[in-house]
This record gives C-alpha cells, structure tokens and sequence, in this order.
C-alpha cells in the first residue's frame, strides 16, 4: 500500500463487541447483527443532532472561531471560501442546510494545520465524537484530504476534489453514511500513487490491530482515481448497502492485510480495462486468468499475525468486473501468506470475464480454505470460483461426485455425463499427454485409446465405458492419453429438507456428516428449514457447518421436533465451526460438545 499519509496524536481505538456467542468459545467471525444496531444508532443520533440549537455563522463570520467557541455550527446555503484547514474541536458540529446548497471549499492561498500532517478541509485535529452534515466539502483540487481523521461521523456529505483521498480514516469512531465521495485522487502527487474515495490506514504508532471498526454506510463512491474504498490494515469495519462505481486503478473495493470486515448488500462496479497494479504490493497484482483489475480485492501479502486476511464475511454484493471477487496472496512464497477462512456467500457476480478466483491452495490448507456458499460465480447458483496455478482451475463440490459415481454404464450414458462435466467448467483444465495431475480431482479421459487400463493407475471410475468416462484420481497421475479435469473442492451441500438418517442419499445433512472430513465444509442455503426425524452423526472433527446469516439473526432451521426423546441436536467433535444456524425443538442438548475443544459459534439461535 502507499506510505502513513496522515498521522494522530492520541488514539483511542474502541473495541466493539462483534461476536454473537451462543455456548462454548469464541469466533473472529463478525456478528452480521452488528451491522443493523451499529447503524441504526449513528442514524439515529446524527437526525436528533441536527439543527437543533446552533449557531448561524454569518456571512463576515470566521468559521475556524465558530466551531472553537460554538458546539454545533450552521452554514447556510452559498459557497463558504477557506483557505486553511477547519480543525474540529471534541463533540462539535459542522452543518448546512443541504448537501448541494451548503458548499466548503478550499481556495488559494490553501495552508494546512502546520503539524506536519497532509491537510484536510476538515480535520478532527486529535479530537472525536465530531459529527460533519448535511453539505459538501471541495477540496477543489488544492487540500490533499476532503475529511480527516478518527472520531467524525460524516452524514448526507458531498466530499469532491481532494488532490489525494475524499475521507480519510486513521483510527476509531469513523462512521460514513447517506454520502457522496466523488471526483478524488486524481492528482495525488503527495505519493505518487492515485487517490481514493475513502482510505483507511493503521497508523505506525498503533501497535495493536489496527481494530477501528469504522461504519460505510448507503454511501455512492465514484469517479475517484483510485480504488473507491481502499483499506490498508484496518480491522472489524462494516461496509453495508454502497453504490461503488467507475473509481479507477487495481480494485473498486480493496481490502488488504485487514480481517474481520463485513460487505454486504453493496453494489461494486469496476472498468475492466483499468491498471491491475497495486502499488509497493506486486503479488497482489495477477489472478488467476492474468493480470486484470478486479471489483472486489482481496490480498495478504504477509504471514505477520497483524496483517492477516481471515474471517471477513462477503454477503449479498452485487459484482461486475474484469475480475468479480479476486482472493490473492504470496502464496509463490509461502502457501500461508494468501487470504484464508474468508467467508463469500450469496454473492451475484454478473457480467465479470471471471467471476471469482481463489488464490488458497486448497490442498495446503484444508483447514483454513475459504467458504464459498451459494455464489453465482459462473452464471448460475451455487457456483465455486477459479482456483490459481492449479492444473485444474475449475472446482466441483462433492455432491456433483456423488451425482457422477453411477459405475460402468453405456457409452451413450458416458457421453451424457461428459457434456454434464464440460457444463460445469469455466476456467481450462484441459492436459496433454505426460501432464501430471495431482490426487482429488476428476479427469474426463479416453484411456483405451492409450491402450491402458484403468485398474492400473491411481483412477477410480465414476462414470465410466470400459477405460472411457470420468474417473477421480487417487493418487498423482501421469497422464497417458489427453483429457480435461477439474479441481474437487471440498464442499458437502446440503439440500434435502427432511433427514431420516439415510447416509447413501446425497444432498442429506446425515450423508454430509458421514462422508465430510477435517478440512471440509458443509453448506446449509436452500431450503432454509431442514427437519431432522434422526438423532445426528457427531459432526467430524475440523468440518465446518455453515448456514445463512439474515437481519433477524440466522437464516437456516434445524428443527429436530421429529427426531424423538431425548435426542441431541449438533454432536461437536472439536475444531468445528458453526455459523448462520438456528436450531429449534431438541428434547436434548441442542449442541452438545462433549467437551471438545476449539470449537467456534456464530450467528447462532438455539430455541427448544
């Protein structure tokens, strides 16, 4: 990312209760119902505010002495000229009659607060609980920053014009909401790197997580000349129902070395011939179809326990660019410096050359993959994204492989699950002869026309004519005839709505839990309620269960008011993962744990 481009004196970074516990231990997944109490309250405390006792500045007046000496001060319509930056004292106010009647802007001679720091046309100046209204801030191409740094909340605010970044964020309490950020960063000469919508950034003397947990809020960014929102180490925010459109440079929405987030119910739009290069970061740049912009971006370049990206939720966006969602990491380096246990669900990537890529080497990283549910990737539902620098790029879940594994059959039969299997690629995975294809993927192949056999090589048949058909590889195989193949991602999805414990029927959640193993995810989307007439197989070791997560709190029901006396609900067996559940009518223990251990819960509801 770029080099500190505001620093603050005296940081008092909240820490905000993110996580919806129910039970045993703890999860560094956020609580989506966060989002809706977190908002609810600034909108709430920012429409009390408002006009309510302030002070009119005169048109002689100075404004500078009147948020000094006044807590809440008014600008009526008109341009308001400033050539020096407005230092905001603790707790006051900033507000026009309008957001395109009341006009800030900066004009020559233009002088910053003389510290050092890169001026803003308002600036919290160490201060917080400051709340900016109801006008527009024009940096008119003369302040490097519209709006900085902690502690403002920006409400129904035009911030245009800034050299560098509209709003920029450098510690706590920063909510951004009913705004529009557009025109910035297009002469950025203070880094030489394009400008931003919004940029958040840890600063060096926060040693902590950089844990800011800022608010982005039914916001419209656009036109910036660079990323609309650009995150640098910023952990636990919330970016909710944004319009982020034609911004320039490697990603719309990029998110680096920072955990913790939730995006959700935006709509991210991004050229797809814009510069893919992120600067002073080249491994974040590339994917897995070559080097392209992307909508949504998300990199770790580092193994630092700090500048992780883990446990952000990507919920219910809607996507188009040259990428859709781009997961990317050092993983040339190391196969832990990439974004892992990411959460990507119910996400619509439309009109993307590729929907999304994944970075994670999912065969290095079993436990720690990121969890992709429900997401139309490829121009339909449910489907899972290119991986990088595999011979097989596309994935298919598991249910697929049990779909297939119908045995020897006739050629006809063959040809038709062939077409099925080509159906389902997007992304290559055509080999030659000689080509080496790893364990855990299906291979379509002809090996009679080889003269081999299939009972001679690390092959188990699924569908299959003799030595023609589907086979999955068990072991590496060399191949001796040219075929297609593709990745066996490992996701169990569950989609039957009734369980009578039959372990053989595919889609079951009893058929998930018997075949899951550690590493594996088990889905839970459609449908929303699953009745359980069984008592339950123990969840394995290391499986993850993830359902939704709705407004109200979890939108998937297990309802076990069938399964009998004295039943048990969820058996966990340690290292489990629970999310987006909400379990109701177990005579026994609605989770039971048996005293495992490393058990994590989120967004969970458990009623009798």
């Amino acid at each position: 990312m770029r080099n500190i481009k505001f620093l603050i004196k005296n940081l008092f970074p909240r820490t905000i209760l993110l996580i919806c516990l129910v039970g045993l231990l703890t999860i560094p997944l956020i609580n989506p119902n966060y989002e809706e109490k977190h908002i609810e309250r600034y909108i709430e405390s920012s429409l009390q505010s408002n006009f309510l006792g302030c002070y009119t500045l005169p048109l002689d007046g100075i404004l500078q002495d009147a948020v000094n000496q006044f807590d809440c001060v008014q600008l009526g319509s008109g341009t308001w000229n400033t050539t020096a930056q407005i230092s905001m004292p603790t707790g006051h106010k900033l507000i026009g009659v309008g957001r395109d009647s009341t006009i800030l802007k900066a004009i020559a001679p233009w002088q910053g607060n003389g510290t050092g720091t890169p001026a803003a046309v308002v600036h919290n100046n160490s201060n917080s609980a400051i709340t900016i209204s109801n006008l527009t801030v024009d940096a008119n191409n003369l302040s490097l920053l519209g709006i900085a740094d902690h502690g403002i909340t920006v409400d129904n605010v035009r911030v245009t014009g800034a050299k560098c970044d509209g709003i920029g964020i450098a510690g706590s309490g920063m909510v951004v909401q009913n705004s529009l950020i557009e025109n910035n960063g297009k002469q950025c000469d203070y880094t030489g790197n394009p400008g931003s919508g919004i940029y958040m950034t840890r600063q060096l003397n926060d040693f902590g997580l950089g844990n800011y947990t800022p608010l982005i809020y039914n916001n419209t960014i656009q036109d910036n000349g660079g990323p609309g929102i650009d995150i640098d180490r910023v952990w636990g925010g919330v970016a909710i129902s944004n319009t982020i459109t034609n911004n320039q440079a490697w990603a719309a929405f990029s998110l680096y070395s920072s955990s913790n987030w939730t995006i959700k119910n935006n709509i991210i739009q991004h050229p797809i011939n814009n510069n893919y290069n992120m600067p002073g970061h080249a491994y974040c740049s590339g994917g897995s179809s070559g080097n392209y912009a992307a909508a949504l971006a998300l990199c770790q370049d580092t193994e630092k326990s700090n500048e992780v990206v883990t446990s952000n939720l990507i919920l219910n966006n809607q996507i188009v660019g040259w990428y859709g969602i781009k997961v990317i990491g050092k993983d040339e380096v190391s196969p832990f410096s990439v974004p892992t246990s990411n959460l990507f669900q119910g996400n619509n990537i439309y009109g993307s050359v590729v929907g999304c890529a994944d970075d994670t080497e999912i065969d290095l990283n079993p436990n720690s993959i990121n969890m992709w549910v429900n997401n139309n990737c490829a121009g339909k539902s449910n489907t899972l994204p290119l991986y990088f620098n595999v011979a097989c790029p596309s994935a298919v879940n598991q249910n697929k492989i049990q779909e297939w594994n119908i045995g020897a059959t006739d050629l006809a039969t063959v040809d038709n699950y062939i077409q099925l299997f080509n159906q389902e690629r997007t992304g290559g995975g055509d080999f030659l002869l000689g080509a080496k294809i790893p364990a855990g993927m299906v291979i379509a192949t002809n090996l009679g026309a080889a003269g081999a056999d299939w009972t001679q090589l690390p092959l188990k048949p699924l569908v299959n004519y003799q030595n023609y058909g589907l086979f999955e590889t068990t072991g590496e195989y060399t191949a001796v005839y040219a075929g297609a193949c593709m990745t066996i991602a490992p996701f169990f999805n569950v989609s039957e709505s009734s369980d009578y414990g039959d372990f053989t029927k595919v889609g079951t959640l009893s058929w998930a839990l018997k075949n899951a193993l550690a590493g594996q995810i088990i889905t839970l989307f459609d449908p929303n309620q699953i009745n359980i007439n069984t008592q339950l197989l123990p969840l394995p070791a290391g499986v993850k269960l993830i359902g939704n997560c709705d407004s109200n709190g979890s939108g998937v029901t297990l309802d076990g008011s069938l399964s009998g006396n004295n039943q048990s609900g969820l058996i966990l067996s340690g290292d489990n993962l629970i999310y987006g559940l909400k379990i109701i009518g177990f005579q026994g223990k609605s989770i039971n744990s048996n005293r495992s251990k490393n058990n994590r819960l989120n967004c969970l509801v458990i009623k009798k």
